[in-house]
């Protein structure tokens, strides 16, 4: 009697190791079986994720970290950038779209509603650009946005001092009377060089592909922007992960791994309550 609960036992027990070895063995493979890693660039760009009520900004630190997992990993055989975003911090963008170019893998930019400014710097970085035909993109320059409430404060009777030591301390004070002429012959200086280094790059991202005339701070449409050689080629984001297989000599349905940083709700309260800088240099398209 008890050799028979034995021999039950060992058999129940046989039948969980070998369901539980397949179930590993199928995670394994699936874990393991080719892959488009997908990447989410929404929204305003800024360095750090910041932002508040009425504005919000996502970290370009957290989507380098992103694109360098997807680059590192071995199931990973091409990478979707899937771009909806007006643009946002120069340097923010920057760091993106060099983490792009340094990517080992083939990597598609996918333009779905907009992709102007400094999101489509990211997207000029990679291997293809792809668009909706209806997008809008472009809108290549700098633009630097000074808030101003001195007149504001002087009709509710609110007067702020500001102590300051060197003559430019306070250049671009949201709290002074006037920008002076030779603060706003500095701030064009920033911004021209900010501009210059976009161009310098947006040529070696795309060659001789790019027709600059209109890098004059437009917005076009998809399809205007394949015209002049900003976009390689227009179609849906299904089109898009098809292309992206394809540069990763793949066959067979694409399979996606998405790849998305964890938010807790500690995260997301202190990002609500960070203030937007009044004075910001940006590739932003308003």
């Amino acid at each position: 009697m008890k050799s028979k609960w034995l021999i039950a036992i060992l058999a129940v027990l046989a039948l969980f190791f070998i369901i539980a070895f397949i179930g590993v063995f199928v995670w394994v493979a699936s874990e393991l079986s080719p892959k488009i890693g997908v990447i989410y660039i929404r929204g305003a760009i800024a360095v750090d994720d910041s932002g508040g009520f009425l504005y919000s900004a996502h970290s370009s630190r957290d989507i380098v970290d992103l694109i360098k997992k997807a680059d590192d990993d071995p199931s990973v055989k091409a990478i979707l950038l899937d771009i909806n975003s007006p643009g946002g911090s120069v340097v923010g963008s920057k760091e993106i779209a060099y983490a792009v170019r340094n990517c080992k893998k083939p990597v598609v930019a996918y333009i779905s509603e907009i992709g102007a400014s400094g999101a489509y710097y990211i997207a000029s970085a990679a291997d293809l650009v792809i668009s909706d035909e209806d997008s809008l993109t472009g809108s290549i320059g700098t633009v630097m946005v000074l808030e101003n409430y001195y007149d504001l404060l002087q009709k509710l009777g609110i007067n702020i001092t500001v102590m300051k030591k060197g003559k430019f301390k306070d250049m671009g004070s949201s709290f002074k009377q006037n920008i002076t002429e030779e603060e706003r012959k500095m701030f064009q200086k920033i911004l021209d060089e900010a501009y210059q280094h976009f161009i310098r790059d947006l040529r070696e991202f795309r060659g001789d592909k790019v027709n600059l005339s209109v890098a004059d701070g437009r917005i076009l449409t998809g399809t205007q922007a394949k015209r002049y050689g900003l976009v390689d080629e227009l179609g849906t984001r299904e089109y898009a992960l098809e292309r992206a297989w394809e540069l990763a000599n793949q066959t067979g349905e694409p399979e996606v791994k998405e790849f998305k940083k964890e938010k807790f709700f500690l995260d997301e309260l202190l990002a609500m309550f960070t203030s937007r800088p009044t004075t910001q240099l940006a590739f932003y398209s308003s």
